[in-house]
């Protein structure tokens, strides 16, 4: 009798021994869950920037080269869908017998309209060249 009394207590140490320990590893699961699905959103936000920097970049070194270089605003899409929208205004502090000044932003977007969109914004100072200073066009 005293053996099945024995064998009881022990069985029932066992289960709770049992759940704990799946308790124990449901815990680091999760965790581990966790850990890898913030590495994933970071290197998706990571391409993003990229991609996107690379575009800003190339759309503000063309202005004045390849766009005018005046006051407007002017967008456009990447064949990969990122969307730019380039706000240029004057410089308020140049010199008007120098040279003129334009502030440059440009925003480049996710085209996905989801919970979070990824932005990314640039802005510089482009400096024209005054128009005595100015090559005549052929």
């Amino acid at each position: 009798m005293k053996k099945r009394a024995v064998l009881r207590r022990r069985s029932g140490y066992m289960l709770v021994e049992t759940l704990a320990a799946f308790t124990i590893l449901a815990l680091a699961l999760i965790a581990l869950y966790a850990a890898l699905g913030g590495g994933a959103r970071a290197d998706l936000h990571a391409r993003f920037q990229q991609a996107a920097g690379r575009v800003a970049q190339a759309e503000l070194a063309a202005l004045g080269i390849l766009r005018p270089l005046s006051a407007g605003a002017v967008s456009g899409q990447t064949d990969s869908g990122l969307i730019w929208t380039m706000n240029v205004e004057p410089y308020a502090g140049a010199d008007p017998r120098g040279a003129g000044a334009y502030w440059a932003q440009i925003v480049v977007r996710t085209r996905a309209a989801g919970a979070n969109p990824q932005t990314l914004t640039m802005t510089t100072l482009k400096l024209a060249l005054p128009r005595s200073a100015q090559q005549p066009t052929l």
